[in-house]
């Protein structure tokens, strides 16, 4: 036959740790009122002393804790968008370069009229040879 464990929540160990130590109630008579081992009584004890000092703490102390990881974790949202931002922007600096590269080249095969407006490519013999469109696009990399 399987034994299950009763689970007491903190509101019900207060009460009998304060018996024990308010009104000098012994511990044999808690735990065999409460059918609990002894062992489990002074454990409830120690974890009572344990974390003792919340309970002094003020309201806003904890709320305290609590804004500090929530700014902790905003920060750390922020950098990972600043990152981001980042990449986007080195990407969009590169991107500009290698379009002004193309322009500059396109202007100078003759394919861009005053001002740097585009005109229609030379037709085949019109002295472009291997295409100078073609040319840039694979010298992007470069």
């Amino acid at each position: 036959m399987v034994k299950h464990c009763k689970h007491y929540t903190p509101d019900e160990k207060v009460p009998s740790l304060r018996r024990h130590l308010v009104e000098k109630v012994p511990v044999s008579d808690l735990c065999q009122k409460q059918k609990l081992q002894p062992t489990v009584f002074y454990r409830w004890f120690k974890e009572f002393f344990e974390n003792e000092a919340t309970a002094f703490r003020k309201e806003g102390d904890r709320e305290g804790h609590r804004d500090k990881q929530r700014i902790a974790a905003l920060e750390a949202k922020l950098k990972a968008k600043n990152e981001v931002l980042s990449e986007l922007m080195e990407e969009h600096v590169t991107l500009k370069k290698v379009l002004e590269r193309i322009k500059r080249h396109l202007a100078i095969s003759g394919y861009a009229g005053c001002g740097g407006e585009f005109r229609e490519p030379p037709v085949e013999g019109d002295g472009d040879p291997e295409g100078a469109v073609h040319f840039v696009v694979e010298g992007i990399g470069q």
